[in-house]
């Protein structure tokens, strides 16, 4: 993703809004984007919500992220990065097709925390991840590129 003006903090927005059951996430990291699938190391938050790092989303729902510390200058690439330890079905529903950027799916295994992810496929969509919001100095900028639902959020 891409921030459009800079801030100190951020949170993210995680959706199961198309989802016919329950989502687990069992780590969620955002830091500054690197190149290709590799992060800033000194930039690396792990995501909580409510004060818990594993939680589940109900279907139909989004989450929201507690709000981390993060410098972030203008026009800066962000990345994502969610572990899914449960099953994800073929029939899920992405949160946004065609994203203009290239995303990357590692292979099965826990790689949120990784400098440099590792790449079994690339997709220009975007899966679970629905905004990311930023506070500036000036105030709070809200980047959303789909509809969220913040309903029905159940901590695991």
């Amino acid at each position: 993703m891409r921030a459009s003006l800079g801030g100190n903090q951020v949170r993210v927005r995680i959706s199961n809004a198309y989802g016919q059951r329950p989502l687990a996430l069992g780590s969620v990291h955002i830091a500054l984007r690197d190149t290709g699938p590799a992060i800033v190391a000194s930039s690396d938050r792990e995501l909580s919500f409510g004060g818990a790092t594993t939680v589940t989303i109900a279907a139909g729902a989004v989450l929201f992220s507690d709000p981390v510390a993060l410098d972030l200058p203008p026009l800066a690439d962000l990345a994502v990065s969610l572990y899914l330890p449960g099953e994800i079905l073929n029939n899920f529903q992405i949160t946004e097709r065609y994203a203009r950027q290239t995303n990357y799916v590692s292979p099965p295994g826990d790689f949120s925390a990784a400098q440099v992810m590792p790449i079994a496929s690339l997709t220009s969509d975007w899966f679970f991840v629905c905004g990311v919001d930023v506070l500036a100095s000036a105030g709070a900028v809200v980047q959303v590129p789909t509809q969220c639902d913040p309903s029905g959020i159940v901590p695991s």
